[in-house]
């Protein structure tokens, strides 16, 4: 039954087309015949409505190439375990493995929990329970990883080895390597250039650090490579 009133009539359930319209209100004398132009009907969908769904099928395609790419260069998966060294190897390689390939930072911990496997996947499982996985960045997977990872008494051990470091019979190229991997256990207060400067210049032959003492540096790098040459 249809009510017409003024200039517009509504439509309980009249057949328009081969579809069928409840309670659409549509303008007075519709098409030739009692039909009704689906245009003026039904509102065509906003392309701004449409770009979400593109958007994400778009950050979906990168993040399964990158995941292709980051297994194509062997990328190792951690089962888990209790040795520091070898830890800390895994997370390095795999940081070094995304800078590498210029991953956008939004798939960092994405990538980070695809390569967790076995005890690893399952402890990543409790953190995921109480902490939400995209609203994490890297830095927060980090520290959730040395939190389970690096018990007190091993980073304990590890910021030792690093305060005692020294080069020894070592070549200063391979002080520097070990420095490097050493460095992040030595606390904040190694986080400018001028501390670990200082620091490196300690862990220097007594023969090099009295060639190289009364020059000045402006990065680490500047005095490893005096001390190589002199070396």
């Amino acid at each position: 039954m249809s009510v017409v009133g003024g200039t517009e009539r509504t439509v309980g359930a009249d057949r328009i087309g081969d579809a069928r319209v409840s309670g659409a209100r549509v303008p007075a004398g519709g098409t030739p015949g009692g039909g009704v132009d689906l245009a003026q009907v039904v509102p065509p969908v906003a392309a701004e409505e449409q770009q979400p769904v593109a958007a994400d099928v778009g950050v979906h395609s990168r993040y399964v190439s990158m995941l292709r790419v980051m297994n194509y260069i062997s990328t190792e998966r951690f089962l888990g375990g209790t040795d520091p060294t070898v830890i800390d190897v895994w997370r390095t390689r795999v940081e070094r493995n995304i800078q590498s390939l210029r991953c956008h930072e939004e798939f960092w911990v994405d990538i980070g929990v695809h390569n967790l496997i076995g005890d690893a996947h399952l402890w990543w499982r409790s953190v995921a329970a109480r902490r939400l996985q995209m609203e994490m960045s890297w830095a927060d997977f980090v520290e959730e990883f040395k939190r389970k990872s690096f018990p007190r008494e091993a980073l304990d051990r590890l910021e030792v080895k690093f305060l005692q470091l020294s080069q020894g019979t070592r070549s200063v190229r391979e002080l520097d390597l070990e420095f490097s991997r050493l460095l992040m256990y030595g606390g904040r207060a190694m986080e400018s250039e001028v501390a670990q400067i200082r620091r490196f210049m300690r862990a220097l032959r007594d023969d090099l650090r009295v060639h190289c003492r009364g020059r000045s540096y402006a990065t680490r790098a500047d005095l490893v490579e005096t001390a190589a040459e002199i070396d």
